[in-house]
Order: structure tokens, then C-alpha cells, then sequence
């Protein structure tokens, strides 16, 4: 919202744990519903981040219609796939990534052993 009206909005980076519906979206166009791992960041054991449906709404210029037909397609399949002009748009500002649950530890670790910190999962992933 802030990159449309004017904001100096470089790209956004998504980071998420192996429940990797939001990096998939992001980097295929693959919004396709998995089994729920448990993991180290339980905050983010889930399979649809309501966040997407806006994200897709405003990468596709504001047409409710076809995000809302991209949404009655994921409920009714547990799979569809971003058409490219969509697809495109959303690369334009969101770049993703999954990591695991070693990563995350890992990374945890290494802010500790760096900082003094105690990270959390969700930050760390």
C-alpha cells in the first residue's frame, strides 16, 4: 500500500518456516494447501496467510473479481495457480524465502553467540 501511494518501498522479503504456502505463492505462483508441519515458529504453522488475499488484491490493480475467483478456486481445489501478468506484479515488490527449522536454531545461535540476544523463531526464520 505504501509502494502505491508513493512510498519508498524497495522489494519486501517473506520469510517463512517449511509451512511454505506464502514463499511458494511468492516465488512460483504455486498457492497450493499442504499438510501443517509443526515447527520451531508456531506462529506461522499455518497453510493460507490472510495477508496474500490483500497482497494479491492490490498486485492485481484492485480486481476484486479475480482475486475473489483465485480464492473460490483455493477453497474448492486446495490449489491454484497466480497467472503470470498477476504473478509478475507480485514479484515486483516480494521476494521470498523457507527455511527450516535447523535455520532457524541456527540462526538463533548465531545472534546469541554474536549479540547477546535472545531471538525469537518468528525473527529468526
Amino acid at each position: 500500500l505504501a509502494k502505491r501511494l508513493g512510498g519508498a518501498v524497495g522489494r519486501i522479503v517473506c520469510a517463512t518456516n517449511s509451512n511454505d504456502i506464502v514463499h511458494r505463492t511468492i516465488s512460483r505462483g504455486d498457492m497450493s494447501m499442504r499438510a501443517n508441519q509443526q515447527t520451531v515458529s508456531p506462529a506461522m504453522d499455518i497453510q493460507f496467510a490472510y495477508n496474500v488475499e490483500r497482497l494479491l488484491y492490490f498486485c492485481s490493480g484492485g480486481d476484486a473479481t479475480a482475486v475473489a475467483a483465485l480464492m473460490a478456486t483455493l477453497e474448492a481445489d486446495r490449489a491454484v495457480a497466480l497467472p503470470p501478468p498477476l504473478l509478475h506484479a507480485v514479484q515486483d515488490t516480494f521476494v521470498s524465502c523457507a527455511v527450516s527449522d535447523a535455520q532457524t536454531l541456527q540462526t538463533m545461535r548465531e545472534v546469541w553467540a554474536a549479540d547477546g540476544y535472545a531471538l525469537d523463531p518468528h525473527s529468526a526464520s
